[in-house]
Formats: C-alpha cells, structure tokens, sequence
C-alpha cells in the first residue's frame, strides 16, 4: 500500500470513528501541486464548500496544498469566508483563526489579488537570515529573538524552533524561486513530474 493510500485510509478512519463527524469525501491531487488548472481534487473540494457541504477540512500539510504562497492564501481566505476550518496536521495549524496569519509567510500579505512586503515583518526575516549565516542554530535564534522582544507576525512573545526552521527553507523568503521543480511530460494530458536532475533548474 503506498503513502496515498494509507494516508486516505488514515484520515477516513479517523473521520468515521467520531460519532459527531459527517464524512464529506476524499479530494486529492498528484503531481506538483502548482498547476492550479488541472488540480481537480482541489478545485472539487472548493465547490463542495462553496455550496456549504464541507465545514472542517483535515490535510496532512501546508505543502499537501500547495507550495504556491499566493494560490495558498487565496484559498485560506476562500474558506475562512464561509466559516470554514483546515486543519494541518504536520504544522499544527488552523486555518480559521483570524490572528494566524501563518509564519512561515511572515514578510509577505495578500491585497487585492496581489502579493506585498510588509517592511516592518520583512526586517524581522532579513534579521533571522543574518542570525543563521552567523552560525545560530533554531534554538538560538529562538532565544535572541524572545529576549529582544520581537514578536512573531501574530503577536505572540514566543518563538516555534520549528517555524524558524519552515522560515530558513521557504525561498520565496529571500527572493529567489527555484524554477522547473517539476517538469512536462505529456502535453496533451498536460502531465508533470517531480524534476530529479532530467532537466536544469536555476534560481531566479
């Protein structure tokens, strides 16, 4: 049994053996995640909850969703303007909560359709970075933050090791996008694959 299927057979037995649950159905995508118009398993589970037949969503994680910043936003706010909660399991993260503006997105926000710098939240990445090319681990990181009072971007004193972690790796964060992370193998099916050296990647 692959990692799909005991995932699937995972979360529907979870589902099922909570007596106040309704199963509501399995949506899934394979492939990369980034081509939005051929992710019919996200785009159902949208329609679902659009006519209000999904009111909790339960993913395994932020990149199970998409590695796309602005399409994830999108579709965070999407459901929080019906009420509608995702929870992910890997972060420990709920999507509802109006204060969470995730993390691991600190720096950037969403107006109108549009990605932006917030200035001040991007001092706080830019300072994060200098700590670690220093040679600080997370935990110290952690720690100079909390003692110069710097707050995370939902206001709270204390630092997660493991968000530090998420920040350090996410390459939109500093700028740059690794480019053909998947690559096309059928054009007419518009099939892609994970990119494992068959063609060049650059940063841009």
């Amino acid at each position: 049994m692959g990692s799909l299927e005991i995932q699937i057979k995972s979360y529907t037995q979870m589902i099922e053996n909570c007596p106040d649950w309704i199963f509501a159905g399995v949506f899934y995508d394979i492939g990369s995640g980034l081509r939005r118009s051929v992710r019919t398993g996200i785009e159902s589970l949208l329609k679902k909850a659009k006519r209000g037949k999904v009111d909790y969503i339960l993913t395994k994680s932020i990149s199970r969703v998409s590695r796309d910043t602005l399409e994830l936003l999108k579709i965070i706010r999407f459901l929080r303007e019906r009420g509608i909660n995702m929870y992910f399991e890997n972060e420990d993260l709920d999507s509802i909560k109006q204060e969470k503006e995730f993390e691991i997105f600190m720096g950037y926000t969403c107006v109108d359709g549009e990605i932006v710098i917030v200035p001040e939240q991007a001092e706080i990445v830019s300072e994060i970075f200098k700590l670690y090319l220093q040679g600080l681990t997370f935990g110290q990181i952690k720690t100079y933050l909390e003692s110069m009072g710097i707050k995370t971007v939902t206001g709270n004193n204390h630092w997660d090791k493991t968000t530090i972690q998420k920040m350090l790796k996410n390459e939109k964060l500093y700028g740059d996008a690794r480019m053909q992370k998947t690559y096309t193998v059928d054009f007419l099916t518009k099939k892609r694959v994970k990119n494992d050296g068959y063609i060049r990647q650059y940063y841009g």
